[in-house]
């Protein structure tokens, strides 16, 4: 396995990083040694704060029922009296123009539920990740990948990648594991001067 900790270094010295990046893994069974996530959360995305805050942890998909949209994003069903929950999101999102209704069935999601979620920090993680959060500035999250700019505005010569993700951050993960085979990255938009940069296993990139 490679020498995470040194890349998590050289990622957080190259890109002045605030946050430490983020190693997700999407597996069937508990990986040994990690302990399971305790507690409740609103949101998917609030693992990965726990996660850059020098946790490492596990979820289940139980852990991820309270945020609908991730919910959907990860292939986890919501029980049946909580159901409802995902038009009534979905209902609100786009009643306020944050996603458009012609959007919702290209939301990127996972092709099978997840047994466990692993989250860590990147120079943490015990296993080889699926894909690795990096939350930074946009300058810095557009570094060259594959000799080519990572994001922004793409000319007629530039090879095709997926376009920027406006809407739920939490479709980041399954957009990128979705684009492994094309070696691109995930975008979105988390504050005004920040953006989550998702690019699939390092091995990659």
């Amino acid at each position: 396995m490679p020498d995470y900790r040194s890349l998590e270094q050289q990622f957080s010295e190259t890109l002045g990083l605030e946050r430490r990046p983020v190693a997700v893994k999407f597996q069937k069974t508990p990986p040994a040694g990690v302990p399971n996530f305790t507690g409740t959360e609103p949101s998917g995305c609030s693992f990965w704060r726990l996660a850059a805050s020098g946790r490492t942890f596990y979820t289940v998909p139980g852990d991820h029922y309270n945020y609908a949209i991730g919910s959907y994003t990860h292939n986890i069903p919501l029980p049946e009296e909580r159901a409802e929950e995902l038009d009534q999101t979905l209902s609100f999102m786009t009643g306020i123009g944050y996603i458009k209704m012609e959007e919702i069935p290209q939301i990127p999601r996972l092709p099978q539920t997840p047994g466990v979620v692993l989250y860590a920090p990147l120079g943490d993680t015990p296993v080889d990740p699926d894909v690795v959060l990096f939350a930074g500035r946009p300058w810095a999250n557009c570094a060259p990948a594959g000799g080519r700019p990572a994001c922004g505005p793409r000319d007629a010569s530039s090879a095709p990648g997926p376009p920027d993700l406006y809407g739920p951050s939490c479709r980041a993960c399954p957009s990128t594991c979705a684009q492994c085979s094309t070696h691109d990255r995930s975008w979105s938009i988390l504050t005004g001067h920040e953006t989550l940069a998702c690019p699939p296993y390092l091995g990659h990139v």
